[in-house]
């Protein structure tokens, strides 16, 4: 009866004459896990020194990298306006078209929306891209005016001395693909009414 209260009221219902192996790997356990905590707070302490002591040298570097940015970036679009409203919209070209061969939209981009703006475009064929020059004023306004996503199938509309307006197809067609053309009926038409506007 004492023995058995005594095991109740023990922190491990056996002895370590029962379970040596136990005890002993549990106390591994537990010092390794507390060894482990203590050197995780030792790095994150030297990392935060480290940080506080080149703080005089990477602050400055990350607001120069900063200060670049707002700069670049900014000028790189007012050069590439400046080129496509003096050089395109002046020959009656103020429209970059983008398409490529997919089975999907292909013939509805060649047959509805081409016709439609081929006269004041500049067309690119994604599926060319290999062949693209980089250095191409066509090319550069895609890069800069497309961005990461849906941008195959564009349409930029250009007009002088405003923001260039983007029409991406490629959301309108995921519904086309489902069996529903209600979207791309819809963006042809905010095309219309943007080209009988501009």
């Amino acid at each position: 009866m004492a023995r058995g209260l005594h095991l109740a009221c023990a922190p491990f219902p056996f002895s370590k004459r029962s379970f040596p192996w136990f005890c002993t790997d549990t106390c591994l356990m537990i010092r390794f896990g507390r060894n482990r905590k203590v050197q995780s707070k030792k790095i994150i302490w030297r990392l935060k020194v480290l940080l506080i002591v080149s703080a005089p040298v990477w602050v400055p570097f990350l607001l120069f990298l900063l200060l670049l940015l707002l700069i670049v970036v900014p000028l790189c679009y007012l050069v590439v306006y400046l080129c496509i409203w003096f050089s395109w919209l002046t020959r009656g070209r103020d429209i970059l078209f983008v398409y490529s061969d997919s089975p999907v939209w292909r013939d509805y981009m060649l047959s509805e929306m081409l016709p439609m703006v081929e006269g004041r475009a500049v067309v690119l064929n994604w599926s060319e891209r290999s062949a693209w020059k980089w250095w191409s004023l066509r090319v550069l306004a895609f890069r800069l005016f497309a961005g990461t996503k849906a941008f195959n199938l564009l349409l930029v509309v250009f007009r002088p001395f405003r923001l260039a307006k983007r029409f991406r197809f490629y959301p309108a067609f995921h519904e086309w693909k489902q069996g529903n053309r209600d979207a791309v009926d819809k963006l042809r038409l905010e095309i219309v009414q943007t080209l009988a506007s501009s």
